[in-house]
């Protein structure tokens, strides 16, 4: 398992890769051709209100945030399911907050994507952007998993795929681009229901 300073490192680098994400967005609100969404204050969504895509969005812009899973492909459903309620119990004791979503995305040694009970994990403050990115690698770490998808508070919808295991780093180094957030698309290739929503990121605007 990497030590914490490694992971610091990998962080620090991800940073950098939002700066220039985040530059002409700064601008663009500046000079008017970007305009900030409503409803951002909706997240996290009351004790049985729905989920929907305003709400979805809300979570992704206000908070750092991550999609994270416990399953791997080569198990059954049932121990994936034992596990996945192991890695919640150790987010609780963490105080990482979260939420149950569907995910289904293709592990490197996989041919075809697998369907997976994952977690919407954020952060309410609680946390330093570093620490919450941190304990969210460790537990990606810990349940071997390939990679977990990350996104950094504010107005920019770019996420990355952060590797944690060598299947992964050998595909995509440190971290990739997973694209821009799309809500309300159809659940086809890497996509994770939150709610009635259907979330994916594209790197290029879908038709």
């Amino acid at each position: 398992m990497k030590e914490r300073e490694a992971i610091y490192l990998i962080y620090d680098a991800l940073r950098l890769a939002y700066n220039p994400i985040a530059e002409p967005i700064m601008q663009g609100i500046f000079d008017g051709t970007i305009v900030l969404p409503t409803g951002v204050d909706v997240f996290p969504p009351k004790k049985g209100v729905a989920i929907n895509a305003q709400k979805v969005e809300a979570g992704f812009l206000k908070h750092d945030c991550a999609i994270l899973t416990a399953f791997r492909a080569n198990r059954s459903e049932d121990i994936n399911r034992a596990i996945n309620e192991q890695l919640q119990r150790d987010m609780e004791e963490l105080r990482l907050n979260h939420i149950s979503v569907d995910g289904c995305y293709r592990e490197a040694r996989e041919a075809e994507a697998s369907v997976e009970d994952s977690f919407f994990v954020y952060d309410d403050g609680s946390h330093n952007p570093q620490e919450f990115f941190t304990k969210v690698y460790q537990l990606s770490e810990k349940y071997e998993q390939d990679c977990f998808l990350y996104k950094a508070a504010g107005i920019n919808r770019v996420a990355f795929l952060i590797s944690t295991n060598d299947d992964a780093r050998a595909e995509m180094g440190d971290f990739k681009l997973a694209g821009s957030l799309y809500l309300d698309l159809e659940p086809v290739g890497p996509y994770t229901i939150i709610g009635y929503t259907c979330v994916r990121f594209e790197e290029n605007e879908p038709n």
